[in-house]
């Protein structure tokens, strides 16, 4: 994640919130939607399965950190990949999914709205 990307204090947080809450439109499309991203710098297009398990890591982890530590995430979802590197796929999808949601726009405003 390059610094110019890097995420604002609590859009972790909301986007652990939505991911755990998410009931409705247009919240399930945006989590889809930020799912599809994940890995792109990791895997290649033809490595869907590699890419849907990191997803579903990613999320586990952000509704549950404690509960889902990477390490464990890495040994159930047969991952293989620096810890390091899966905090920033996860940066990837809280970003993705922020300006999904229209929470975060770093080309008008230079980040959050404010409403």
């Amino acid at each position: 994640m390059r610094n110019s990307e890097k995420l604002p204090r609590g859009v972790v947080k909301f986007c652990a919130g939505v991911v755990e809450q998410a009931r409705e439109e247009p919240y399930i499309s945006a989590i889809r939607k930020a799912a599809n991203g994940v890995g792109e710098w990791c895997y290649t297009k033809e490595q869907v399965e590699e890419k849907a398990r990191l997803a579903a890591a990613i999320r586990l982890n952000l509704i549950n950190h404690r509960q889902w530590p990477a390490e464990h995430l890495f040994a159930v979802f047969d991952i293989h990949m620096h810890e390091k590197t899966f905090f920033r796929e996860r940066s990837r999808f809280c970003l993705r999914l922020a300006k999904e949601l229209g929470f975060y726009d770093d080309k008008k405003t230079g980040g959050i709205q404010n409403g």
